[in-house]
């Protein structure tokens, strides 16, 4: 069989894409390899997504997966493409599949900070993900390290468990909505350290300390902690790309108005592809817009 359309990623962004595929009439193929809802999952509580007031990354990606109805919905990771010719192919472990059009929706992995002893820490002490590891700390001192909406959330997700919360920003200005901000500084629980950049991370089979260094004055700071939730954003999922795709130099998927890569119909959505604006929302927009722009180059 020959697919309309093979997204790969099953992120709010490739959900949304499958949705309006499958709405318009195409045969939709949609590739996971892990689970739907990407890095929505690792959302506790999410207030910005119109329609919900508060509602689980894991709740919200069930609900989108509950609407794709009429598609081919397949766990499989793709391990080589050839999108070359017209019709393109996606070969998976166990089989090869073909589409005329090709979307990636892969979305992005955490940034790490890039210590040498981080991977022996990552697990034990080191963290991703607050909505995952946050009970685990619970009555103990956590470090949260970023400034956007991510480090913020994760900062007042963990104060409902830890004793104390202390949130390392390496400017001033932190880049997260204000609102959320304002219960930050509300919360008697959380310490802002602003200009402020972790130097070492200290503990030999747990964390035990992480050492921090003013940006300007280089003076140095030890804090004991129990865990550190790194949230310093994400880099693009690409390294199964083959080689063609134009790229920026942060890794990010370059596209034009109508999410079109370099490649005859091949696509790039969400938080994989260069954009200004990473939420939920925007995700789904660009899953809209994909399928539009598809619909408008076959009706020409």
């Amino acid at each position: 069989m020959i697919y309309d359309v093979a997204i790969i990623g099953s992120g709010p962004a490739g959900m949304t894409a499958a949705l309006y595929g499958m709405r318009a009439g195409m045969s939709v193929l949609l590739l996971e390899k892990a689970f739907p809802g990407g890095q929505m999952v690792s959302s506790h509580n999410i207030e910005n997504y119109p329609g919900f007031h508060g509602i689980s990354g894991a709740e919200l990606a069930q609900a989108m997966k509950k609407q794709l109805t009429e598609i081919d919905y397949k766990t499989a990771e793709v391990v080589q493409m050839d999108l070359s010719g017209s019709i393109k192919l996606l070969t998976t472990k166990k089989e090869t599949f073909q589409a005329k059009n090709v979307i990636i929706a892969t979305g992005a992995n955490p940034r790490k900070l890039g210590f040498s002893n981080e991977e022996k820490l990552t697990g034990r002490g080191v963290s991703y993900c607050a909505t995952c590891d946050g009970a685990f700390y619970r009555n103990k001192t956590a470090t949260v390290i970023g400034g956007g909406n991510t480090a913020l959330e994760d900062a007042l997700y963990l104060a409902k468990f830890c004793e104390q919360v202390n949130l390392v920003h390496r400017r001033t200005a932190f880049r997260g909505d204000q609102s959320t901000l304002n219960q930050i500084r509300a919360n008697e629980k959380i310490k802002i350290y602003t200009e402020y950049i972790p130097v070492e991370l200290v503990g030999e089979e747990q964390l035990s300390e992480v050492v921090l260094e003013h940006t300007e004055t280089k003076d140095r700071l030890t804090l004991k902690t129990d865990g550190l939730f790194v949230a310093i954003g994400y880099q693009p999922n690409v390294s199964f790309l083959p080689e063609g795709i134009l790229k920026s130099d942060f890794g990010e998927i370059i596209t034009d108005k109508n999410m079109m890569t370099n490649l005859e119909d091949v696509y790039a959505i969400g938080d994989v592809r260069r954009k200004e604006l990473r939420q939920i929302v925007t995700a789904c927009s660009d899953g809209a817009e994909v399928i539009s722009a598809i619909q408008r180059k076959v009706n020409l």
